[in-house]
């Protein structure tokens, strides 16, 4: 079940079109990527409660993690072609379905207090 974002929005964020034969791939990496985010952001299982700034952020935050596996699944860093060459930047050559710590950043932000050496709060991003 998607609670923040759809295909279409998907599609939108692209710089082209996704494939009408993609659909499939792309909204279950969708449903993936909710789960994900709303595993690591708990105040997000409940969807009533979440903030309407909360929910934007979350399907752009979704969007953006979906496009980064689509416009790479395999996780190529380096690829070349006769003379060319073209290197990916490790960010977005992981192939991996995950959220960069500025996109989880989004969600929180307080400073964390700390007991001597040690964090002793709650992670920032819940």
């Amino acid at each position: 079940m998607r609670y923040f974002a759809e295909f279409d929005d998907v599609d939108k964020s692209f710089e082209g079109t996704v494939p009408e034969e993609m659909r499939s791939y792309i909204e279950t990496k969708i449903e993936e990527a909710e789960t994900l985010l709303r595993s690591r952001v708990p105040r997000l299982l409940d969807i009533m409660a979440a903030t309407e700034m909360d929910r934007l952020n979350a399907r752009r935050v979704v969007c953006a993690a979906v496009l980064r596996v689509f416009r790479n699944p395999t996780g190529v860093q380096q690829q070349s072609s006769g003379p060319w060459s073209v290197t990916l930047s490790m960010d977005n050559a992981t192939g991996v379905l995950d959220f960069t710590a500025d996109e989880l950043s989004v969600f929180g932000g307080g400073r964390r207090r700390k007991f001597g050496m040690v964090g002793v709060s709650r992670p920032w991003y819940v």
